[in-house]
């Protein structure tokens, strides 16, 4: 069966990529986006550099969620699903399969749940205490789902939720988050923070959820992991997928549980999570009896859950969510494309990248890059935006601009491209910023033709938008007979 690119997506299969899912994945039936502000039907002409936060449709997976359609009409869901799993131990390494099992979910936050599910099982406590590194730089449902509450209106099966009710009839769960960044911006070292924490805490089980890939690239002091303290469920959240393998490995032979999505630098149609389990905890997990809590069964699929699990998958119901193995179908996909592309080369166009948009940044007044940028990832740039006033954009005027520039058409950019993405603004305690951020598909357009010239324009439209807030705010303030103090 081939895989070809077409140009247009099918309305049933469009249905199923946003099926499967809590209400983010919706689509608005006068515009036909989504909360990300993403029209799954103008990937053609969308330069995309939001892959931090949400993609749309390129070709490339286009095609890969076709082929994935037809097999699943062919072999039916359980065998697709099984493919999927070979091919995602194969790409994390020839020994994978023995090292540790897969946990599939919705979403990335639909994985805070799976650890809440494990300490319960393993250590058979209905105490727990959660503990969590930057929820401000998480999914946008992870610092509910740490604490056992529901972060969403419906399902992966479509049943309707009450966002931010309890979850869990039997569970009694304990929240306490670290903020990522001080009021200046600077990024916190969770280390010692996190060790007093797990010190001082007193539940008959802690989870410590730490991140590597934050929304602006933050990466977690690891040393705070120690396999040997007693009754710890270590959880790292790789959801942005831009490390390198090893490293999940490294974590896996710590057991440490790990956080995957396909839908963030693999830039499959959000959303597709994945959790790893290292054998050690699955096979004890396996010989549990131990009653899980019915509030599970709420949020998990008997087919989500590893096979192994015999006894926990019987507390289970079935359903086979299509939308969600299609789009894992896509992340896949652009997961095999891109490790066929030399490290070497992939690593120098990044380094290209980074370094162009981040001298965009210096040359103009109305950019400041968020402190600490050297210690992020290279492929998200996070900065912050002011008014020629040098009063900074909050995160409210952040939120507008980001709209305004989403919904921009008739561009002047290079080659097909009309329209562009970004990803959305991240709020911390004093402040908030916007992000720029590449993805595996967009590498592989660069490498076909490394120039600049379309993220210039970019950062040219960014500049507008600042002047057209600006001219607003101005003409408020003398509507209202003053002009707002520079907040510098």
């Amino acid at each position: 069966m081939l895989r070809t690119k077409t140009q247009k997506i099918k309305p049933h299969i469009l249905s199923l990529l946003v099926s499967g899912g809590d209400d983010r994945l919706d689509l608005d039936p006068k515009t036909g986006r989504n909360k990300y502000h993403i029209g799954f039907k103008q990937y053609d002409s969308l330069i995309q550099r939001g892959s931090c936060t949400a993609n749309a449709v390129n070709p490339d997976n286009l095609a890969d969620i076709e082929y994935g359609y037809q097999l699943l009409h062919e072999k039916g869901f359980s065998y697709v699903r099984r493919k999927q799993a070979e091919r995602i131990y194969e790409l994390l390494g020839k020994d994978s399969k023995e090292t540790f099992d897969l946990f599939f979910a919705p979403s990335g936050s639909d994985l805070a749940y799976v650890p809440l599910l494990i300490a319960q099982i393993l250590y058979e406590s209905r105490q727990i205490t959660s503990l969590t590194s930057c929820p401000e730089e998480l999914g946008s449902g992870t610092k509910l789902a740490v604490a056992g509450k529901y972060f969403y209106s419906k399902n992966q099966k479509g049943q309707k939720k009450s966002k931010e009710a309890p979850v869990f009839s039997h569970l009694k769960i304990r929240s306490k988050s670290f903020p990522a960044r001080t009021t200046a911006g600077k990024i916190i070292d969770q280390q010692s923070l996190l060790q007093r924490a797990l010190e001082e805490e007193s539940a008959d089980v802690k989870i410590c959820n730490l991140v590597v890939g934050s929304k602006s690239g933050i990466e977690d002091n690891l040393n705070v992991i120690d396999p040997e303290l007693d009754r710890v469920v270590w959880t790292v959240d790789l959801c942005q997928l831009r490390n390198p393998a090893n490293l999940i490995h490294k974590l896996l032979d710590r057991n440490c549980l790990i956080l995957l999505t396909g839908s963030k630098f693999f830039q499959a149609p959000p959303f597709c999570g994945l959790m790893l389990i290292p054998k050690a905890l699955s096979k004890k997990i396996e010989q549990s009896s131990y009653p899980v809590d019915p509030g599970f069964s709420q949020l998990f699929a008997r087919e989500d859950l590893p096979i192994s699990w015999t006894k926990v998958r019987g507390s289970f119901n079935s359903f086979q969510n299509t939308g969600l193995l299609l789009r894992w179908e896509a992340a896949i996909g652009e997961m095999e494309r891109f490790d066929q592309i030399n490290r070497k080369r992939r690593n120098a166009l990044i380094r290209s990248w980074y370094t162009f948009v981040s001298k965009q940044i210096e040359k103009s007044p109305l950019f400041l890059p968020m402190p600490d940028q050297e210690q992020t990832n290279s492929t998200i740039v996070s900065f912050r935006l002011r008014y020629p006033d040098e009063t900074f954009l909050s995160f409210e005027e952040l939120k507008r601009l980001h709209k305004s520039c989403m919904y921009k058409t008739g561009l002047d950019f290079t080659g097909s491209y009309d329209r562009f993405t970004m990803g959305q603004p991240v709020a911390y305690s004093h402040g908030a910023f916007i992000r720029l951020a590449i993805g595996a598909y967009d590498i592989r357009q660069l490498m076909k033709n490394p120039s600049w010239h379309n993220d210039e324009l970019i950062f040219k439209i960014i500049t507008e938008e600042i002047q057209k807030l600006y001219n607003e705010k101005l003409s408020q303030s003398f509507q209202k007979g003053s002009v707002a103090k520079p907040n510098r």
